[in-house]
């Protein structure tokens, strides 16, 4: 045990080990005890210690403050509320803390801004008091909150679209102009991800990009897209995003712009629109003009020979013979344009019967025999079924099929090859045409469906056309609720391939009505017509 003098020498050693931490810690410090009048009431505090770092922001030496009144030296204390908060301490025994964001500099006789955290606690009948200056700390929070509000007024006044999004596709952030674009509140877009709200077909694309910056292949990436606005429809908007990283190089989130550009994009297609129609409107002229002329020319040259005694019967098959493929030319083109005119108001409709649709295909296939021998073409059809009834036009079927028979004719080469194929995928019938021959390029294989669309504008003899045929296809096809598109390796062939649903009507008297067609009485007028456009000789 410890004995009086050892105690007291350890109490001693104990109270130097303290007072040297206190005068050397990097807080002010000092011990204030309070000083009362008759009534029990504090009338100010007298100042009992003060540390280094005290001194050293009053700028006082410590004789000149202990022993000394708080209110006399400090009479900021008062200024700022310090003397009734210290009291309030005494008083109630509930610890201290406040910030005061000024302090009167006594030496320099001026004011300063200084920031400085107060913190106080009762010791019996006196206050221990720490005081620390975090004005940089509190201009550094003053400029972060400054350039946040910056950022924010900047955000939200932009004229474009704005948003943060999360590397999940969830918006985080929006800004008024893009609530305004799509026609959403800021609470309902923040409820959203922009998967949807961009149009279907343009997903893909989109995932692409937004999938390769995640993985570090690209920083940033721009593109067109839609959107779908509330109202359903749809805004084209030239999107740039960039992907924001974290100190460990971590995806944080995407940072996005959003340019409307619906209007340009409406009037750039108005202008295509147009360009096609002066295109189109040139070479129907010259489908008007060049069989018109041919006719023109054989019935000059047959009055020549009469007027010469020059004309057989050899000259007069021939010019006859070349006469009346012209009018059948004559007679495509202003059957196709009527029929576009007709899609294109509304009023042409099909009249759907139950029929064999395998021996349709099959009868029109082999009905184009003499067209595909004149060239040399080996001829194929194929069919996984023998037979299979269902509900289409006839006479739609046949210009479909007419149309891609005889456009494969007509691009193929010489000892070519050309196969019609069926193909039952259950709940639709597939039928393939297909050819080696020239091909088309890739990107005119989602173009050659539209109207007044001609892919090859060379205008030579072999491989004239309107450009109104494929369009024609695409309506007919999709008059059946069906489908059609084009695979293609250009310089190596084609495949048309026409999906169409198996689909019986229950309504009729019959299962399956006649499937045959008299191509001996008119139909195979059809075929003359729809192959005007191929010289071969029969």
């Amino acid at each position: 045990m410890l004995n009086h003098i050892d105690y007291e020498y350890s109490l001693h050693g104990t109270e130097e080990i303290f007072k040297a931490a206190v005068d050397n810690m990097p807080e002010c410090f000092g011990i204030y005890t309070a000083i009362k009048n008759e009534f029990d009431e504090i009338e100010d505090f007298l100042i009992e210690y003060v540390n280094f770092e005290a001194c050293k922001h009053t700028h006082l030496k410590k004789e000149e403050q202990i022993g000394k009144m708080l209110l006399g030296n400090y009479p900021i204390t008062w200024d700022y509320g310090l003397f009734n908060e210290f009291c309030k301490v005494i008083e109630t025994g509930e610890p201290l803390v406040k910030y005061i964001a000024s302090y009167y500099d006594k030496t320099k006789d001026q004011q300063l801004y200084k920031v400085y955290d107060f913190r106080a606690v009762k010791v019996r009948n006196s206050v221990a008091v720490t005081w620390n200056d975090i004005t940089e700390n509190s201009n550094i929070e003053k400029t972060l909150r400054e350039s946040e509000l910056h950022f924010s007024r900047a955000f939200e006044n932009a004229s474009i679209g704005l948003s943060i999004t999360s590397i999940d596709g969830n918006l985080l952030k929006v800004n008024h102009a893009l609530c305004d674009m799509l026609g959403y509140s800021e609470s309902e877009l923040l409820n959203m991800s922009f998967l949807e709200l961009t149009y279907p077909e343009d997903l893909n694309g989109n995932l692409h990009y937004f999938k390769d910056a995640l993985e570090g292949k690209i920083n940033s990436y721009h593109m067109e897209k839609r959107y779908v606005h509330k109202d359903g429809h749809l805004i084209w908007i030239l999107l740039n995003a960039s992907l924001i990283k974290g100190s460990d190089g971590n995806p944080l989130y995407f940072t996005s712009q959003y340019q409307d550009i619906t209007k340009i994009k409406q009037a750039n297609e108005t202008l295509e629109y147009d360009r096609l129609k002066t295109d189109f409107f040139a070479n129907i002229s010259h489908e008007l003009r060049t069989p018109i002329n041919i006719i023109l020319n054989s019935i000059q040259l047959i009055e020549f020979r009469v007027r010469n005694e020059q004309l057989t019967g050899d000259l007069i098959h021939k010019y006859n013979k070349t006469m009346r493929q012209n009018c059948l030319r004559l007679i495509r083109l202003i059957n196709n344009l009527i029929d576009a005119t007709k899609i294109d108001a509304g009023f042409y409709t099909i009249h759907l019967q139950n029929h064999d649709i395998v021996s349709l295909i099959k009868q029109i296939t082999f009905s184009v025999s003499d067209y595909v021998k004149s060239k040399s073409i080996a001829l194929n059809f194929d069919s996984e079924l023998s037979s299979k009834v269902i509900a289409c036009d006839p006479d739609k079927i046949e210009r479909i099929m007419l149309n891609l028979l005889s456009n494969a004719i007509k691009f193929s080469k010489v000892n070519g090859k050309l196969q019609v194929q069926i193909l039952d995928k259950g709940a639709q019938i597939l039928i393939i045409v297909r050819d080696n021959g020239i091909g088309i390029p890739d990107e005119n294989c989602n173009r050659i469906f539209e109207r007044f669309r001609q892919i090859d504008k060379s205008l030579k003899r072999n491989h004239e056309g309107s450009g109104i045929g494929l369009s024609l296809v695409k309506s007919f096809v999709e008059m059946h609720e069906g489908t059609v598109k084009v695979n293609s390796i250009y310089g190596e062939g084609s495949e048309f391939i026409i999906s169409l649903p198996v689909k019986v009507l229950d309504n009729v008297n019959s299962s399956m009505e006649d499937t045959s067609i008299d191509y001996k009485n008119g139909n195979i007028e059809k075929i003359h017509i729809e192959f005007s456009d191929i010289y071969f000789e029969a």
